[in-house]
């Protein structure tokens, strides 16, 4: 009988991480989105060429390689990058990529990362991923994916922005609360 205590506490205290990881991401998001008030989607800041910002920090260990997009089969939609254009209605997988290209002791490698999408009139967040994730070390590889089912609501084509967050878990207290490492507008026709 103790055996299933022990197993009902672990359980529990597997719940109770779970929440307080998305309630940090929730914190964060918020944060960073009174941080860095250039992110939103009035007026989101673009690289020179007009392409995605991508904002690797050379504090983390862990690189973002890539953000794309899936229909609902996982058929490959191509990159996101400014821009780009998805059709009304038909849901999409939104998937970023990250490796580890060093550490291969694996030391600092618990990280939050936040896929987020922002409606363009509003900067209401209408999806959302949230993931604790942990690198065993060198050249290892992760894919975080969020679910997205766009709506065109007006008669006018409709912007969003998506940004993806990659933090480390122990600087979630810390100021000031990392940039994205990509942030994209798109269309949604």
């Amino acid at each position: 009988m103790s055996g299933s205590g022990g197993s009902s506490n672990s359980t529990i205290h597997d719940r109770s991480a779970s929440l307080l990881a998305g309630v940090a991401a929730a914190i964060m998001i918020v944060i960073v989105a009174a941080a860095y008030p250039g992110h939103s989607l009035a007026s989101p800041q673009l690289s020179a060429a007009g392409g995605m910002q991508n904002n690797n920090n050379d504090d983390n260990n862990i690189k973002f390689t890539s953000l794309s997009a899936y229909d609902s089969n996982h058929g490959y939609l191509g990159q996101i990058k400014d821009n780009k254009i998805f059709k009304s209605g038909e849901p999409v997988f939104i998937q970023a990529n990250f490796t580890n290209p060093g550490d291969p002791a694996g030391n600092n490698n618990n990280y939050l990362v936040i896929i987020e999408v922002r409606n363009g009139d509003t900067s209401e967040t209408v999806a959302l991923s949230s993931v604790q994730a942990k690198f065993a070390g060198a050249g290892n590889n992760l894919a975080v994916e969020t679910y997205w089912k766009p709506l065109d609501q007006k008669a006018s084509h409709q912007y969003y922005t998506i940004l993806v967050f990659l933090q480390k878990l122990e600087d979630l207290n810390k100021t000031p609360i990392q940039p994205p490492v990509v942030s994209a507008r798109v269309q949604v026709v």
